[in-house]
């Protein structure tokens, strides 16, 4: 048996950090070309204004590449942007003692997916990043298959989506090579819940 343990990934938050509080339209429009830089302010603009006329259908411009960029997703608390290719999400947290923080969710699509998060404060100063492959080694009451599977792969993927409650994140671990087998899920090894309590996410 594997030995438990409790998931709990503490976020060191800069000193005198303060974050403004807004809502995630604002945060993207004033997000840094650096963040995603293959569209442009104006087209960030664009993009929130079409959403806001139209709230059924997905706005979209095209970035330098010529690829189409949408917009799927638009609320005071999350949005998600789309090129095929990867699903961006920008998500706000509540702080403990202090205005939100944004969480920032890059899934890059190729055979599986695989995600990455960066926490920002207000004016986009980096306070957090979460290697959730370092999760998998935390997550308690493995059952005995998955502990098994874990220990035959080496770089396992792991894929993160938001919950309708966007404190809540589902995270599923995949084999990159799955196994020949019908009843496998497409390499599938395990699904866990984590939930942000105010200052870090923890299993739930």
């Amino acid at each position: 048996m594997m030995k438990k343990s409790i998931l709990s990934f503490v976020l060191v938050l800069m000193c005198g950090a303060s974050a403004m509080s807004k809502n995630v339209s604002d945060m993207f429009i004033d997000m840094p070309d650096t963040v995603m830089p293959y569209i442009s302010r104006e087209q960030r603009i664009d993009l929130v204004n079409m959403r806001r006329i139209d709230t059924q259908t997905p706005a979209t411009v095209k970035s330098v590449f010529r690829s189409d960029v949408s917009l799927t997703e638009l609320a005071d608390d999350r949005l998600t942007i789309e090129d095929g290719s990867f699903q961006y999400a920008l998500i706000r947290l509540s702080g403990n003692g202090a205005d939100s923080l944004f969480c920032e969710l890059c899934t890059v699509q190729p055979v599986y997916s695989t995600t990455s998060c960066h926490i920002y404060d207000g004016n986009w100063n980096l306070v957090g990043k979460i290697d959730f492959d370092d999760f998998v080694s935390h997550f308690s009451n493995y059952t005995e298959e998955e502990a098994e599977r874990l220990k035959l792969v080496e770089f396992p993927i792991v894929k993160v989506t938001v919950d309708s409650d966007v404190s809540l994140l589902h995270i599923e671990v995949r084999d990159p090579l799955p196994y020949k087998d019908e009843n496998d899920r497409n390499g599938l090894i395990l699904q866990r819940n984590v939930k942000w309590n105010g200052e870090s996410f923890k299993e739930f």
